[in-house]
């Protein structure tokens, strides 16, 4: 039955739905008043804002209650992947990411959306059509074209830095005099790297608990790594983890995750730690946004579901007013290869929400 009634919930991820008719809410959520859905997702902007907004809108309309847990991105896979292994239900939705999607459906893990929306029509809010989602709900699609999870947030990396810092006359002066150019927000490696050098050294002068840069290095988390192949490496023109369409990562072997694009990026990422807050190292992407929502790091490469809550929120972020956004510094090349199709600039990635066999 949970399986029938999540397609109630499918609706409301669109997050304009609810603009609907109530009546028709209160109509088709009356057979499963008193029902909870518990689902689980991961401790972001997105997914707060699901189950402290969303969740309860639902259950005003419907009388079907919400319990979406948020947690850490390892805890939430988890907990997730140990209760469709054990097939005991104990989840009745999970957030999937591209990245795994593939993998669960090899399991057989997922129910298929798209036949139980078509088999629940009066299930379907009014408006509301798959059809209307951007491409991105590609990646959550079978061999047949159906949907097995529906896409809630998707995320991109930005450069932010901090304008009030940029824009410091002793700092524009005393730039120039150490590095013989004009101090601004990066447009290439070189320039990251001196800006990250500079600022270290001139928050230090100024007794700044402030660095240059930010690093996204948990050295026990898939967190660098992703922050490496994601984000830095596709700046350099190394795309797709530098794995080729035949699964093969050596250039001997047609990859080019050991050639000279990965070997620059690890070695400009790399040399940038002496200038990053003493926390990269057991940073992830929450920590990253945290760092720099505190004032620590100059400039970064900072998630956007981050970015807004870092230049906006005064109660969570000490730098409100002081942020800029930029696209990051790429190789020659890569914005051409960006704009034609044959690559792309950081990495593009995104959840969703599915549906597990195991639901009761």
């Amino acid at each position: 039955m949970k399986k029938l009634i999540f397609a109630l919930l499918v609706s409301t991820i669109s997050f304009s739905v609810f603009a609907a008719d109530d009546a028709w809410w209160k109509k088709a959520g009356k057979p499963y008043k008193g029902t909870v859905l518990q689902g689980i997702t991961e401790n972001t902007p997105p997914g707060n804002f699901a189950a402290s907004v969303l969740a309860k809108d639902f259950e005003k309309l419907t009388g079907i209650k919400v319990r979406l847990e948020n947690t850490s991105w390892d805890a939430m896979y988890d907990k997730a992947i140990k209760d469709m292994e054990a097939n005991s239900g104990i989840y009745d939705f999970v957030y999937i990411e591209q990245d795994i999607v593939y993998s669960y459906l090899d399991r057989d893990f997922l129910v298929n959306i798209s036949k139980e929306l078509a088999s629940n029509p009066g299930l379907v809010a009014p408006g509301v059509s798959l059809d209307d989602f951007t491409t991105f709900i590609d990646y959550f699609k079978n061999g047949d074209g159906d949907v097995f999870g529906i896409p809630m947030e998707a995320f991109i990396k930005v450069y932010l830095y901090r304008k009030d810092l940029f824009e410091a006359a002793d700092a524009k002066a005393a730039f120039r005099a150490q590095y013989g150019y004009g101090l601004a927000p990066a447009t290439t490696f070189g320039q990251w790297r001196d800006n990250a050098e500079f600022f270290t050294g001139y928050c230090a002068k100024k007794g700044m608990q402030c660095w240059g840069t930010t690093v996204q290095g948990h050295t026990g988390h898939p967190a660098s790594t992703y922050e490496f192949l994601e984000s830095i490496a596709p700046s350099f023109g190394l795309y797709n983890w530098g794995v080729s369409k035949d699964y093969h990562s050596c250039v001997k072997n047609g990859g080019q995750l050991n050639g000279g694009r990965a070997k620059a990026a690890l070695n400009f990422w790399t040399q940038l730690l002496p200038f990053a807050p003493p926390e990269a190292l057991q940073s992830t992407w929450s920590e990253v946004g945290a760092s720099f929502a505190a004032g620590r790091a100059a400039q970064g490469w900072v998630y956007g579901e981050n970015a807004a809550w870092i230049a906006t929120d005064a109660e969570k972020s000490a730098v409100v007013g002081k942020v800029g956004v930029t696209l990051p510094p790429t190789a020659e090349g890569v914005m051409q290869q960006a704009a034609s199709g044959k690559g792309y600039i950081g990495y593009f990635d995104g959840g969703a929400y599915g549906i597990p066999h195991s639901s009761k």
